[in-house]
């Protein structure tokens, strides 16, 4: 471990910021994909009857 963190190049701003908005970005999507399927998941009594209130079900 030690002889391949002494290997790695010093890193850039430029790759520590890359890092740090990647990070960030991953993480909203995680929490907008999560909301989206708690969102689903309490809406879906309401959507199973979508069909029937519009008139496209028996």
């Amino acid at each position: 471990m030690r002889r391949r963190l002494a290997a790695r190049p010093e890193r850039t701003d430029e790759a520590i910021w890359r890092d740090c908005l990647h990070r960030a970005v991953r993480l909203i999507v995680v929490h907008l994909v999560v909301a989206a399927g708690i969102c689903l998941w309490d809406a879906w009594p309401a959507l199973a009857t979508l069909p029937y209130a519009l008139g496209l079900a028996d």
